[in-house]
């Protein structure tokens, strides 16, 4: 409840259901490192490369500084013309370019979210397979010691009569 609301990587991290987890597992006698990896113990994902919109604006913008850097000489007003449209496609350019690339760190983020969501998802359902056995465990102790007071019970023949 507590993850979906919003509170996973806030004050909730992965290390904190990590933990719960390894004290569940360890309160029922068993090795949690069979069930758990540490969170922090798993290698940071490298840096992903720039997307391809973006290599390729770069590039494009390297080839219109190179064009405006060839244009001919003779004509001032021509060249102030041409320099001013490759301003202006330049600033287009690097517009999408800084489009893509916030788009790309939506995607990346939505991803790191959803991953962030199955891992929790995973623990929730190992947290509940845990309680269940737990549950099962308490039970069939309950019905243990019932067994043992029933058959003192009878041994004592108490409740019968004389």
């Amino acid at each position: 409840m507590l993850a979906e609301g919003g509170g996973l990587g806030t004050i909730l991290q992965p290390e904190n259901i990590y933990s719960l987890a390894v004290d569940v597992v360890k309160a029922l006698g068993k090795d949690p490192d069979r069930y758990f990896t540490d969170p922090r113990k798993v290698p940071p994902q490298p840096p992903k490369p720039p997307p391809p919109e973006v290599i390729l604006a770069t590039a494009q913008a390297r080839l219109l500084d190179a064009q405006a850097q060839s244009l001919p000489q003779k004509d001032q007003t021509a060249r102030d013309i041409a320099a001013a449209r490759l301003e202006a496609q330049k600033v287009q350019e690097q517009t999408q370019t800084v489009r893509s690339i916030g788009e790309a760190q939506w995607r990346e983020a939505q991803t790191q979210i959803d991953q962030q969501r199955l891992v929790l998802d995973q623990y929730k359902a190992e947290l509940a397979a845990l309680t269940q056995l737990v549950q099962q465990s308490m039970d069939n102790r309950a019905k243990q010691e019932q067994q043992v007071v029933d058959n003192l019970l009878a041994a004592t023949n108490i409740g019968e009569g004389p």
